[in-house]
């Protein structure tokens, strides 16, 4: 399952004592020896938390069913996903340096006909019902999102 070799080194059992051994990528494994001291009882691999900073503010789920269900709906022509509407209009970017984010996350279980679920995370009481073709600038402003002016 793990490739290479283990970060740290490997110790002799103690009956009864764990042992750990730290696996790369940020992977423990900890075993449990029997009174002979030569089988392992128990094998339990765990992974290490640790956080990662990032300098986004704001983020912005899309329900990635509901538009899948429309097949677009927006844009000028309404062939275009709201989540790469909003991206484009606001100028988000992607991954964790990014000030704002704007995600496809799994069906949110509201499911709207004809219409798309959006929840903003720094208000998760209040969650959006989109119309199909309706303004995308409408839409980013009702969630607080900066407007990016397009020249």
């Amino acid at each position: 399952m793990f490739r290479g070799r283990p970060l740290a080194l490997r110790l002799s059992c103690v009956v009864g004592r764990p042992k750990v051994v730290r696996l790369g990528a940020g992977y423990l494994r900890a075993s449990i020896c029997d009174d002979v001291g030569t089988r392992t009882l128990h094998t339990y691999i765990a992974v290490m938390l640790r956080s990662v900073p990032a300098k986004t503010r704001s983020v912005v789920l899309v329900c990635s069913k509901c538009s899948k269900k429309l097949g677009g709906g927006f844009g000028k022509k309404g062939s275009k996903p709201l989540v790469k509407e909003l991206r484009k209009l606001t100028g988000a970017g992607k991954g964790r340096k990014a000030d704002l984010l704007v995600l496809e996350s799994p069906c949110l279980k509201l499911c709207p006909k004809g219409a798309v679920a959006v929840m903003d995370a720094t208000t998760p009481e209040t969650w959006l019902i989109v119309p199909a073709q309706s303004d995308v600038k409408e839409v980013a402003e009702k969630l607080g999102m900066p407007v990016m002016v397009q020249g």
